[in-house]
């Protein structure tokens, strides 16, 4: 009787879609395209972008993970990109990628940058990648034309399965100083400057300066996943 149960247990797991393995329930998987659209954001300001790059592509998206481009993403909860509820992937605020209910999937990448007399300028874009192969419909007019995308699984909002927690821990990056070294031009109208001293650095060196650390952004610390 106890074997009955334990193989009625498992049928009942197979045929539910739960995967055996951490990655958790598969929810969508295969080709997607590129679209060509993406939306630039700087110093709060947005602009769309049509004319991206067109090319097909492949996701494989669980419960618990995204692997895209021989590199795994892992589940942090829900958030809003453009008005759209979304699953986020990934724990670096500077790449990670959100997936909406119908499996297509924004790119999301942002650099800061020290800009004389504007400070530290972060530039975002978001990428999109619509499910399905849509690589021969061009992009007419400024705008993108594309086909209504498949019928899929709805996301659940909630699962049975755990996710991940995170701990704050010193920066790799910065080692827990909040800024990195950025180096200037060593020379200016052909004048060339001398070595000054660093009180940060400890040491003696050309001009140069430190700008806020990309991973930590000043804070000298980062989040560690932990399952």
């Amino acid at each position: 009787m106890r074997n009955v149960i334990l193989i009625v247990a498992l049928f009942a797991l197979s045929i539910s879609g739960y995967s055996q393995n951490e990655n958790g329930r598969l929810l969508f998987d295969g080709v997607y395209t590129q679209n060509g659209k993406y939306v630039v954001f700087v110093m709060n300001q947005q602009e769309w972008k049509f004319d991206g790059l067109q090319l097909l592509t492949t996701f494989n998206i669980y419960e618990r993970y995204l692997y895209h481009n021989d590199k795994s993403y892992p589940y942090m909860g829900n958030e809003t990109c453009l008005g759209v509820q979304c699953r986020r992937y990934g724990s670096n605020n500077d790449d990670y990628y959100l997936v909406d209910n119908n499996g297509n999937v924004k790119w999301s990448f942002s650099i800061s940058m020290s800009v004389p007399f504007f400070g530290n300028i972060r530039t975002t874009s978001i990428t999109f990648f619509d499910y399905g192969n849509w690589i021969t419909n061009p992009l007419l007019n400024g705008s993108f034309s594309s086909p209504s995308v498949p019928s899929v699984p709805t996301v659940p909002s909630s699962t049975s399965t755990s996710y991940p927690t995170t701990s704050q821990v010193t920066c790799s990056h910065c080692n827990g100083k909040g800024s990195v070294f950025g180096d200037y031009s060593t020379q200016y109208g052909g004048v060339t400057y001398s070595k000054e001293w660093c009180v940060q650095c400890g040491k003696y060196l050309l001009p140069h300066y430190h700008k806020t650390c990309p991973v930590c952004k000043g804070k000298g610390k980062e989040e560690k996943i932990n399952w």
